[in-house]
């Protein structure tokens, strides 16, 4: 099919590096579409799922979409996946720059095996690849081996993704950073490309998308970006950023605080809103192809390296981590926090998260002072946040060993009752929305594949008015219901999937873009009829392909559950008080509609209705 370079570039690092092509098949496109679903269907087909995440013969994927290097606004994403540290699938995703450029060097995908017994990294250009070396920017932060990568090669458009020290030290929420801050945060891949000595990934390509129609293409991709661009919802983005979020979410109690324990927080929330942003920003920022520019720029906190005025500023999610979670109101103490955590590859929520549940352990006497380390981890101290991510990257001392890892393995440590505060699923930190205040969050967080994420299906949108009737979501649910809830969140997993797949950003749907708009131009593009059922057809299966996976690692219908301060918890205050969700109902009907049994595990009918068959032993393994 058009549009596909229909080459997966494969790395086997080593002391003799071995490079080969994988050709892409028709077929497993049309079924997996690209992105997500080419990362699961190609690591199911080669992992050892019985592996630990760090052992060399594990596989990273690195993975674009038919749409990406288009004018099609919002493609301009890439995945990067493995088994995460955290013991089962991972994967996380980012904007930019990086994706375009290595569908125009040739490739659909990398994938990435073996380990180096020295730092490295990978040159791609133009359907060629190299290894060179990198010890000389090993304990570099992102940014600095960013630019010196760049003056080494000679050009100033490669484009390149890294880690940093959080990465190299194995911390299970190292990130992988390009653009000088766009991160693929989740689930620990930073770590994965850490345990294979690859400090960083290069590509520069000079080739064109080949499309089956190119006139029908322009017109469809020109009537998308006309759509976006009307919307109300683009100027928004484009005038504020995702900051805005920060008011809406606080007005509907959406918006975590305190550790998940405050409803509201009247006098901290105004210094972290995009008003206070203003007083930071220097610029917004625009992905490849894309008119709406929510990347905000700030002012470099550090001044390094030399020459780089400005760098990515917090978006919500960091806002919120790093500041409402740890009671930090100030702004300018969470940007350069933020900045951190880029420079150092880390997942700011992971790690804002996590440096919340330290000090509610300090509050409770759980981490004495002499714990700390010479920190004051006391709530709102906004000090502690550097020197805490300092700790936590390199692992540097009791308190930096206890807290790399995330919220679950510190209370596996510490235990006396600290297990209750650890706020997360699937070992992963809650994304910063509230299932208190939406209730479908809770289902949502507890069923996706890598661990509580509010990407993988941002219902939320439902629960405030939106509707996406081309896939039968057609009208708005009360935020608080149990009822309806299940078959919304069955449906987002799957479009989400789709999404993720080709790969496309999700404010393109916030936008105004539906599953109907994204085919208008996947036609042309690809010479493929898909309709929109297959499109979501497609979704099951990569959503079902997931959850295959994480049962080959072992996880079961208990690891859907939802934390205790989620579920039985209510707030005192805020417009989300005295509520919390009816997980339970709501994931037992989830559970039936998907045509999964009582333990979770997709039964050997919806396997069939996928065409899953070949990978129907995960879930025989998982039924014992």
């Amino acid at each position: 099919m058009k549009s596909y370079n229909g080459k997966i570039l494969e790395v086997e690092l080593g002391e003799a590096p071995v490079f080969s092509t994988l050709e892409l098949s028709e077929e497993d496109a049309a079924r997996y579409i690209g992105g997500l679903g080419l990362a699961e269907l190609l690591l199911a087909r080669r992992m050892d799922w019985d592996l630990d995440p760090f052992d060399p013969r594990g596989v990273v994927a690195i993975m674009v979409g038919p749409l990406t290097g288009t004018e099609v606004p919002g493609c301009s994403r890439y995945v990067v996946a493995g088994k995460s540290p955290l013991g089962h699938w991972g994967e996380a995703h980012a904007a930019g720059y990086f994706a375009s450029e290595l569908k125009a060097a040739g490739y659909d995908g990398i994938l990435i095996s073996g380990a180096s017994s020295r730092p490295v990294y990978l040159y791609v250009h133009d359907g060629e690849a190299e290894i060179r070396d990198a010890s000389r920017l090993w304990g570099l932060g992102t940014y600095e081996a960013e630019a010196a990568i760049r003056e080494e090669l000679g050009d100033p458009k490669v484009r390149v993704i890294g880690i940093g020290p959080a990465g190299e030290n194995l911390s299970h929420m190292a990130s992988v950073i390009g653009d000088e801050g766009r991160a693929a945060a989740r689930s620990g891949m930073g770590a994965l490309l850490g345990s294979k000595n690859l400090k960083a990934v290069a590509v520069r390509g000079r080739g064109k998308v080949a499309l089956h129609d190119e006139e029908a293409f322009r017109r469809a991709a020109k009537e998308i970006l006309e759509k976006v661009k009307s919307n109300a919802t683009c100027g928004l983005l484009k005038q504020h950023g995702t900051p805005v979020n920060v008011m809406i979410c606080a007005y509907f109690g959406d918006i975590p605080i305190k550790n998940w324990r405050l409803g509201d927080w009247p006098e901290g929330i105004p210094g972290l809103n995009a008003e206070a942003y203003q007083t930071v920003l220097t610029r917004n920022w625009h992905c490849r192809a894309c008119p709406v520019g929510c990347g905000r720029k700030v002012a470099n906190p550090l001044g390094e390296p030399p020459g780089l005025a400005d760098v990515t500023g917090p978006e919500y999610e960091c806002l919120a981590a790093l500041g409402t979670m740890c009671m930090v109101s100030d702004i300018k103490t969470v940007v350069a926090a933020n900045d951190l955590c880029n420079r150092l590859g880390m997942d700011a929520i992971s790690a804002g998260t996590t440096i919340a549940f330290a000090m509610e352990c300090y509050e409770r006497g759980i981490l004495k002072e002499e714990d700390a380390e010479g920190i004051d981890l006391s709530w709102g101290n906004g000090d502690a946040l550097a020197p805490l991510l300092r700790k936590m990257a390199s692992r540097e001392g009791r308190l930096g060993s206890l807290l790399a890892d995330g919220t679950r393995a510190a209370a596996e440590k510490l235990g006396q009752g600290s297990e209750r505060f650890a706020v997360h699923c699937k070992g992963l930190e809650l994304p910063m929305h509230d299932p208190k205040a939406f209730s479908g969050w809770a289902l949502a967080y507890g069923t996706t594949n890598r661990g509580a994420c509010h990407l993988s299906a941002t219902t939320y949108n439902i629960e405030r008015g939106m509707t996406l009737p081309d896939i039968g979501l057609d009208q708005p649910l009360d935020r608080f219901a149990s009822e309806g809830k299940a078959a919304m969140v069955k449906t987002y997993h799957a479009f989400s999937a789709v999404l993720e797949s080709l790969v496309a950003c999700k404010f393109m749907v916030y936008t105004g873009l539906t599953l109907t708009d994204f085919r208008s131009a996947l036609i042309p593009a690809t010479g493929k009829e898909w309709t929109v059922e297959e499109l979501m057809e497609c979704g099951y299966r990569i959503y079902h392909l997931g959850r295959l996976i994480n049962h080959a690692c072992g996880l079961t219908g208990e690891d859907d559950r939802m934390p205790e301060r989620i579920v039985s918890e209510p707030y005192q205050e805020g417009n989300a008080a005295n509520f919390v969700p009816d997980h339970q109902t709501m994931l037992e009907e989830y559970y039936r509609l998907q045509k999964w049994d009582e333990k979770g595990i997709p039964t050997e009918e919806r396997i069939r209705e996928l065409g899953l068959e070949e990978f129907a032993w995960m879930a025989e393994r998982a039924r014992g």
